[in-house]
């Protein structure tokens, strides 16, 4: 028997390994919706209950273009049908330029490499 593409196992052993560097109990993936964040999304619902965690999703509502919040609910209905629980839509005001600047830096300041969270506050 073959075992998943190696695309999948690489995602999956990185979700291991990002796991195994963060406090017990359950995480939360981010999900915007595109590719790669859904490819997360995936192995982190694959990889959390088999480590014994439970998983959710957060996905941030940027609200920059017409129909993002068709997107950021299409990316939600995704993260629940991969069975993460909870999955929770956070919208971020258009008209908040600052916030959109804020929470990037915070985004990338609070994100492990593989942007799998505990929750917990970043160490670094």
């Amino acid at each position: 028997m073959a075992g998943p593409h190696p695309a999948v196992a690489a995602a999956r052993t990185a979700v291991r390994a990002a796991l195994a560097q963060v406090p017990a109990g359950p995480v939360l993936v981010a999900c915007s919706g595109g590719a790669d964040s859904l490819a997360l999304a995936v192995a982190t619902a694959f990889v959390a209950p088999r480590s014994g965690r439970p998983a959710g999703a957060v996905v941030v509502d940027h609200a920059w273009a017409p129909g993002s919040a068709d997107v950021a609910g299409r990316a939600a209905q995704q993260c629940r049908g991969l069975g993460l629980d909870p999955v929770e839509v956070v919208p971020l005001p258009a008209a908040a330029p600052a916030a959109r600047a804020a929470f990037r830096r915070a985004s990338s300041a609070s994100r492990s490499p593989s942007g799998v969270s505990s929750g917990a506050p970043s160490r670094r």
